[in-house]
């Protein structure tokens, strides 16, 4: 959730503009790092977070009236969490050349690969007890071809299941055509055709 907030300070459009070149131009500089420098930069941002971290929970409790503990998970926690995650998948590129390939693959009696996601390290299985995650890859699209493209998304369409605590099936679906030009995502139930497991 957020609340409305009022800045004290007027910034007029000619600063502006100037910040989002400078932003854009950094962009391309940013894209043109390794993936092991990529990493670095993560790490010096969590230290720079970690810092200001008290900070920004004290305000952002005074701003939504939130208590410390919600603000420091929905805010400083989740955040040094994807930043790590971010690093360790730049660390995994940058040593072999691709982002590993989820935490376990199989191919279904119907010859559809499947690809295990979540959870993804021990942290996982004891924040989100009772969840799980899979991509099923289209019927044409190998194993092989997912770890060639370098990333589910670009290899072709994908579903992801959640599992939770009542035993209740969703899923997510997302549709890539080539490099994410066409993204569709929706939560609908299961066939049962097209569970992982099957």
């Amino acid at each position: 959730m957020s609340a409305d907030s009022t800045s004290k300070l007027t910034t007029d459009h000619r600063t502006i503009e100037r910040a989002v070149d400078q932003l854009r131009d950094k962009a391309r500089e940013f894209a043109r790092l390794s993936p092991a420098t990529k990493a670095q930069l993560l790490g010096e941002c969590i230290s720079g977070l970690v810092r200001e971290a008290p900070g920004w929970v004290a305000e952002g409790s005074k701003a939504r009236s939130a208590s410390l503990a919600e603000e420091w998970l929905a805010g400083p926690v989740v955040t040094v969490r994807l930043f790590r995650l971010l690093a360790e998948s730049l660390d995994r590129i940058a040593a072999d050349g691709s982002p590993s390939l989820g935490r376990a693959t199989r191919v279904r009696d119907d010859g559809r690969s499947e690809i295990a996601l979540f959870p993804a390290s021990s942290l996982d299985r004891v924040s989100f007890a009772g969840f799980t995650g899979a991509a099923l890859m289209d019927v044409d699209v190998s194993l092989e071809d997912a770890r060639a493209s370098g990333s589910l998304l670009s290899a072709a369409t994908i579903r992801g299941w959640s599992v939770g605590r009542s035993g209740r099936r969703q899923r997510f679906q997302h549709s890539t055509h080539g490099r994410g030009h066409e993204d569709v995502h929706r939560w609908q139930s299961v066939s049962p055709q097209d569970e992982p497991g099957q």
